[in-house]
């Protein structure tokens, strides 16, 4: 099963604009579980943590895996400002991400789903900045392209019974494999959506009643 701790832990690292506010802690001021290290100084700057806290795992693509995951800054005594720009650091690379193509998988879509929440620790004193996100992921890497596989991500929806239409070109009709998800849900060709293949493209329109705008998840298309 996919680790999906160690995707964004991956995702935070390859970002300069978070690991330039980040301290010099072991193993880059970013760790992966629900305890942090022994070691960790926040006179050294702050950190951010990563674990998971819950999520599903998809009823019908078993290689897909839908997780609750908290990240939360660390830092040191009245750096609340700091704290607080390390994690807006954080949203604008995690936030919306789809596609991302790592080393131990893919991240397939993030979305933040609650947050950000500030917090002394009653006894440290130490501010933190922690929000949750829902993280679709797969443990296979190297997944975009046309070509090969492609996910791409439909974060707004029009309004209800307005058509939306995508194309691309470059897949075959007989190779043509793909599934679509809306809101997490698998959606069905014929029902949610139509296909018209000629002329070199192949496009999807979604059929009315199209989903809810006030919808938080986009349209996933996973080929």
């Amino acid at each position: 099963m996919v680790d999906v701790n160690l995707l964004v832990r991956e995702l935070l690292l390859s970002q300069s604009s978070v690991t330039a506010l980040l301290g010099t802690n072991a193993n880059s001021s970013i760790y992966c579980g629900y305890d942090l290290p022994e070691h960790f100084d926040p006179t050294l700057g702050p950190a951010i943590q990563i674990f998971r806290a819950g999520g599903l795992s998809h009823a019908e693509i078993l290689e897909l895996v839908d997780a609750r995951v908290q990240v939360r800054v660390w830092a040191n005594v009245e750096k609340a400002l700091l704290a607080s720009q390390v994690y807006g650091a954080i949203h604008d690379v995690l936030h919306g991400a789809c596609g991302i193509s790592l080393p131990d998988g893919t991240i397939i879509r993030s979305l933040e789903v609650t947050g950000p929440q500030e917090v002394t620790d009653p006894e440290a004193g130490w501010v933190s900045v922690h929000a949750f996100y829902a993280v679709m992921a797969n443990a296979s890497a190297g997944r975009i392209g046309i070509g090969g596989s492609l996910t791409r991500h439909y974060p707004i929806e029009p309004p209800d019974g307005e058509l939306l239409t995508f194309t691309f070109s470059g897949q075959a009709a007989s190779n043509l494999q793909f599934q679509l998800f809306f809101d997490g849900d698998l959606m069905d060709e014929g029902v949610d959506y139509s296909i018209t293949i000629g002329g070199g493209f192949t496009s999807i329109t979604f059929l009315p009643p199209s989903p809810a705008p006030a919808a938080d998840d986009g349209i996933v298309a996973f080929f």
